[in-house]
């Protein structure tokens, strides 16, 4: 991103204090087993990117992590699929992390 993509970022985003009032609460959102199923690969393909790294990506693994176990106590997924989706996920990541 350069100076001026900076600037207007900056320009659009709330103040910082609001902003940081509104990452810090819990947001919810209700929709199928399936759509959530979709958004754990769709973030799951995400990792892969060698390009995402840093502070954001220990979030959203974290994030997926808990997707993952709520995917198969809502018996979405079973256990055996999460495993097996855990190690595809690793092997195919640049970062062996996913």
């Amino acid at each position: 991103m350069d100076k001026r993509e900076e600037e207007e970022l900056d320009r659009l985003l709330p103040s910082t204090d609001t902003w940081r009032d509104a990452t810090c609460g819990v947001f919810t959102v209700e929709t199928s087993g399936l759509t959530w199923l979709a958004v754990h690969g769709a973030l799951a393909l995400a990792l892969r990117h060698p390009g995402y790294t840093g502070p954001s990506r220990a979030l959203v693994l974290s994030f997926l992590e808990e997707l993952g176990h709520e995917l198969v106590r809502a018996g979405v997924l079973n256990d055996d699929a999460l495993q097996f989706a855990k190690r595809y996920e690793r092997q195919h990541s640049p970062h062996g992390d996913s």
